[in-house]
C-alpha cells in the first residue's frame, strides 16, 4: 500500500517537475508585453503612446506610436539550465532605431 502511495504521488508531481515551455499564443503574449513595458520603446517612439504591434517576421515586430516607428527583434538568451532546460523561453529585446516623420522627428 505505501508503494501505491508512492507511486501516485509521484505521477501527481510529475507535471510539476517537467513544465514544458509556454503554448505558442501565451509566449506571444509574453512577448507583447515586453514590448509594451519596455522603457527603450517608449524612448525610441519619443514618449508617443503605442498605436500598433505587428510581426513582420519571425520574431520580429513593428511597433509604431504617434508619428514614429521602430522595429523589435525578440532574441533568445542561452537556457538557464543547458540544453536540457524546460520552461518558458528566456528572451530579450533588440530595439532597433526609430524612423519618424513629420516635424516632430529627431
Amino acid at each position: 500500500m505505501k508503494r501505491l502511495g508512492i507511486i501516485t504521488t509521484l505521477a501527481l508531481c510529475a507535471p510539476l517537475l517537467a513544465q514544458a515551455a509556454l503554448p505558442p499564443q501565451y509566449q506571444r503574449q509574453r512577448e507583447l508585453q515586453s514590448i509594451i513595458t519596455s522603457d527603450e520603446v517608449a524612448e525610441e517612439l519619443h514618449s508617443q503612446p503605442i498605436d500598433s504591434i505587428s510581426t513582420t517576421g519571425d520574431d520580429v515586430y513593428s511597433v509604431k506610436g504617434g508619428t514614429c516607428s521602430v522595429d523589435v527583434r525578440v532574441v533568445s538568451d542561452p537556457a538557464p539550465g543547458g540544453a536540457g532546460w524546460v520552461g518558458p523561453r528566456q528572451y530579450h529585446l533588440d530595439v532597433g532605431v526609430s524612423v519618424c516623420r513629420g516635424q516632430d522627428s529627431e
